[in-house]
């Protein structure tokens, strides 16, 4: 049984840039900002640092941008790696196994969309169905 589950809602934090790997893996990081009221009405911002892969990785790469409020289910996940300074660091994030809209996408119209008459069909008063 995994106990290692964490839940966060929030926005995202920067521009999206989905990657692959070497061997052909999608890989996306990005950063979830969590809003935080305290007990004496001050307000602090946690900012998470998430990770997804595959087919996940490409469903946020797609539907969601910088701003947009999202769910994210993971597990917390700490390692460790050596930076281009030779410096060792230590890394805290969510791999993420389940995403989810908490505000429905928008869709972008540019033009407002003209629908043919022809494509309406008059129905009956008898047919209706109230």
């Amino acid at each position: 049984m995994n106990y290692n589950k964490t839940i966060i809602g929030g926005r995202i934090a920067k521009d999206l840039e989905l990657k692959t790997t070497t061997s052909g893996n999608a890989v996306l990081t990005f950063p979830v900002a969590v809003a935080t009221k305290h007990k004496d009405k001050n307000e602090s911002t946690d900012f998470f640092d998430c990770v997804a892969w595959g087919q996940t990785a490409e469903f946020i790469a797609k539907y969601f941008k910088k701003g947009s409020t999202i769910l994210v289910e993971g597990a917390l996940h700490t390692r460790t790696y050596t930076d281009r300074d030779g410096k060792n660091r230590k890394v805290t994030e969510i791999n993420v196994e389940k995403v989810e809209f908490v505000d429905p996408p928008k869709a972008e119209l540019t033009e407002p969309v003209a629908i043919p008459e022809d494509q309406f069909k008059q129905l009956e008063d008898e047919k209706l169905p109230f």
